[in-house]
């Protein structure tokens, strides 16, 4: 069966936009020992981060350290390949504006420390509490090996954007319908069968 240059051309653009634009797809890249990340939602409570997930390979046990930051109040579930992995501390009352993720963390702010075994993991945060009807704001994690930071054989990488799978989902569909199209004008009854 042959294809129209049209189609061509269309899976040719599709491929493009997924495999030559990584940078505009993907979120930061994370490894053990490197520092906060930040990450931020709008439009919560129950809302998931605005970046993509932040995935990576381990060869060892890795903990996530996860803290609320800037204003007090917000609180996390941590997803782990889709799979609920925790929740932030319960935060009673306000503390003290800090934009230090390190402050934060050994302060009074709500946080969470979570181990992970070696594997691929793919890490998603949803913020579930919001303080104020603040409906948008800024959080931090990290990756730490065995609670002490630096010297992780963890090796960062990234996961597409969903709108970059949505993309490709779309242009599957217009080949689709082009197909059925060009069988539709030859003939009515070929298009059912």
């Amino acid at each position: 069966m042959r294809m129209s240059i049209r189609a061509v051309a269309l899976c040719v653009v599709l491929a493009l936009a997924v495999l030559g634009t990584p940078s505009l797809a993907l979120a930061d890249t994370i490894a053990v020992g490197d520092g906060w990340h930040q990450f931020s939602w709008t439009g919560g409570p129950n809302v998931t981060q605005i970046e993509s997930a932040f995935t990576f390979h381990t060869d060892v046990f890795v903990k996530v350290n996860v803290t609320d930051a800037f204003v007090s109040g917000d609180r996390f579930q941590l997803s782990d390949n889709g799979s609920l992995v925790g929740t932030t501390s319960q935060l009673n009352g306000s503390v003290p504006w800090t934009d230090n993720p390190d402050v934060a963390f050994a302060g009074l702010f709500s946080k969470g420390t979570f181990t992970l075994a070696p594997g691929d993991h793919s890490l998603v945060l949803t913020n579930i509490q919001i303080p104020f009807n603040l409906d948008s704001g800024t959080a931090f994690l990290q990756l730490v090996e065995n609670g002490v930071d630096g010297g992780g054989v963890a090796s960062a990488a990234n996961a597409p954007e969903p709108g970059t799978l949505a993309l490709f989902g779309i242009g599957l569909t217009g080949l689709a319908l082009n197909r059925y199209r060009r069988r539709f004008r030859k003939s009515p009854e070929a298009a059912l069968a």
